[in-house]
């Protein structure tokens, strides 16, 4: 996942990691044996789609040979599953069952050592949102120079791409409602989206539930003091 700081993204996620979860999305890399084995079972125990597995050693943890077993779901449905809603945190029963199965797998093939593999930190990545972020944040810097450049005559003061949506800021706010009631703000976002089509290789976006937020400069300076991190925050 990317967060917008300053305008600037973050890579939550490991770039090695996206990179291998999409190679395995695409059927050119697959899942170890101890992997493919621990998807059947998690699916088959709760009709939830394992992508891909991390396990690493925790940093900066003691004890220091603690060790994390970070699981890829297919989407927010399936992640949904794994949680208690809310707040709430993971659902211990799952994460302690899955824990188990991987145990009793690391031993019969032979992976890493009874004690790093034991009671595994257990945690939940929902990929489809990474994978939806990452698609907007690429397509973003083709489209941005885009709309810049055909609608060069607006009062357009940026636009920045904010997870899987992106916001268009005009200087000020009868700008914004101005544009709304000439179509141009919907100009806007059919340009937009007919880009981010181009990068989107599996299927994730509909035009209906695309979200361009048009805000202004002025609402920015107001309200938030011209601090793009606080306006996201």
């Amino acid at each position: 996942m990317f967060l917008l700081e300053g305008g600037n993204f973050i890579l939550l996620l490991g770039k090695r990691t996206y990179n291998q979860t999409i190679s395995i999305l695409k059927n050119k890399k697959q899942l170890p044996p101890i992997f493919l084995e621990l998807k059947e079972l998690i699916y088959q125990k709760y009709h939830v789609t394992a992508i891909n597995f991390v396990y690493e050693k925790i940093k900066h943890n003691n004890p220091e040979n603690s060790y994390s077993l970070y699981i890829l779901l297919l989407n927010n449905g399936d992640y949904d599953k794994m949680c208690e809603g809310g707040y709430g945190g993971y659902k211990k029963n799952r994460q302690k069952f899955i824990a188990d199965e991987f145990y009793k797998l690391a031993l019969k093939y032979n992976f890493d050592t009874k004690e790093h593999t034991k009671d595994v930190w257990l945690c939940f990545n929902d990929f489809h949102a990474e994978l939806k972020d990452e698609t907007n944040r690429l397509a973003s810097i083709e489209a941005i120079k885009f709309i810049k450049g055909k609608y060069s005559q607006l009062p357009i003061w940026d636009i920045i791409p904010h997870f899987c949506s992106i916001v268009v800021f005009y200087f000020t706010k009868d700008q914004v409602k101005e544009n709304y009631l000439n179509g141009i703000n919907k100009a806007i976002k059919q340009d937009y989206f007919s880009i981010l089509k181009k990068y989107d290789e599996f299927n994730l976006f509909e035009y209906s539930s695309f979200i361009v937020h048009f805000d202004s400069n002025e609402f920015l300076d107001k309200e938030y003091g011209g601090n793009l991190h606080y306006y996201f925050k």
